[in-house]
């Protein structure tokens, strides 16, 4: 129904990290970590890729290219949460998270490969990442060869209508935000190009604002990503591995919100 399409199409944002020649370094680095990570596995049984492959869950997090990416990203998803409106027994809306956690996986799709429609179970949103995207798959296809679309079922699920996905053109360096409840396919890709290497992230909350809850203030955006319990935060720090942080410099300038953890280190 175009009702549902429009409610679904209003909770689809697109985010990007930075200029193109900004990222071009890092956008390298990262399809490099994700093409020869250890837990790259092709076509894998209960996977939404056919024609690639798709990683475990990314859990260094405080090593590059991961971090850099990491302190692009989740200032965007703090902001994009404080800009949300609470309304009251709406799906997505009902509630907004405070604390919460990121699972990271990685995929590569190659020419001709595509995915099936999926959806996140047991996270509140998810986000896809354009690490790599290849040369024939551009904003001006009218195929929409390689492009992304939401609202598009699996085909064992029975439906009296028309879906009418919504299509979203990949652009290197951007970022889909979206519910995790939200089906989601990735359309064929041209055959003959380049492989296609995305960064999947779900949102688990910990902890959810209240109506009168601040929004998050930038400079503790690290602590609300980690979502780690006061013991974990102050291990954390002791190790310098909050975020990757280089100096115990960068983590006092990330995470001064909290002096009773600065005199107790």
């Amino acid at each position: 129904p175009l009702g549902a399409r429009a409610e679904l199409g209003r909770h689809i944002s697109r985010h990007s990290l930075g200029a193109a020649d900004e990222l071009a370094e890092l956008n390298r680095s990262l399809a490099a970590y994700i093409n020869e990570h250890p837990t790259l596995v092709s076509d894998a049984a209960g996977k939404p890729t056919r024609g690639g492959a798709e990683t475990g869950y990314l859990i260094e997090q405080n090593k590059p290219p991961l971090n850099p990416w990491l302190s692009r990203l989740v200032p965007l998803i703090d902001h994009y949460f404080a800009s949300l409106k609470p309304e009251a027994k709406h799906p997505f809306l009902g509630r907004v998270p405070d604390r919460y956690q990121l699972d990271i996986w990685g995929a590569v799709v190659r020419g001709g490969g595509f995915q099936v429609p999926h959806l996140q179970a047991g996270a509140w949103m998810s986000g896809l990442y354009f690490a790599a995207v290849p040369a024939g798959v551009t904003s001006g296809d009218e195929d929409e060869k390689g492009w992304v679309d939401f609202g598009h079922p699996p085909e064992d699920v029975p439906i009296s209508f028309d879906p009418k996905p919504i299509p979203y053109a990949p652009k290197m360096g951007d970022a889909l935000f979206f519910p995790s409840y939200a089906f989601r396919r990735l359309r064929p890709l041209p055959h003959g190009e380049e492989p296609m290497v995305l960064i999947n992230f779900n949102v688990r909350p910990i902890s959810w604002r209240s109506s009168r809850s601040r929004p998050p203030r930038p400079s503790a955006f690290s602590k609300q990503w980690i979502g780690c319990t006061r013991r974990e935060y102050i291990a954390q720090r002791k190790s310098r591995a909050y975020l990757g942080c280089d100096t115990t410099a960068d983590c006092v300038e990330a995470l001064s919100c909290d002096k009773d953890i600065d005199n107790r280190l």
